[in-house]
């Protein structure tokens, strides 16, 4: 459960997109690879989805920090909160730089399946999740 002023909000459904994305992309990579024979796209796959699983979760605990910092719940100790952010932020940033550094490391080893994954882990599951949150929370 994350707290945002104060209201207790569930984000299961940010967690069932994520899942769902996930196991579609692992669908078609298992498809891809086996019609290539090459099954080291799968480890590639794993990786850069646990980078963008980690850099998703991070930016949720980063805004929740960020509500709690605008929101007066912790006038007393801002510098815990502020200092929260800055280590939560800069966890982002090296989950989001890891998943730029793979896929340019082993853009050799990259195809489809992994490319649609990932921009789908960027863009889908924020805007789908998002969308499924709202009308939820309605």
């Amino acid at each position: 459960m994350a707290s945002i002023y104060g209201k207790d909000i569930s984000l299961r459904s940010f967690y069932w997109v994520t899942g769902v994305w996930v196991a579609l992309g692992m669908a078609y990579q298992i498809h891809l690879a086996r019609l290539s024979g090459q099954f080291h796209g799968l480890f590639l796959f794993a990786w850069i989805v646990f980078l963008a699983a980690g850099n998703l979760f991070f930016l949720m605990k980063t805004i929740e920090v960020t509500f709690d910092l605008m929101s007066d719940r912790v006038a007393v100790n801002k510098t815990h909160s502020a200092f929260l952010l800055l280590i939560r932020g800069s966890l982002k940033f090296l989950f989001f730089l890891g998943i730029f550094a793979s896929l340019y490391l082993y853009r050799k080893h990259l195809n489809a399946g992994t490319l649609v994954t990932v921009v789908g882990l960027f863009i889908i599951v924020p805007l789908l999740g998002g969308f499924l949150f709202v009308r939820r929370e309605s």
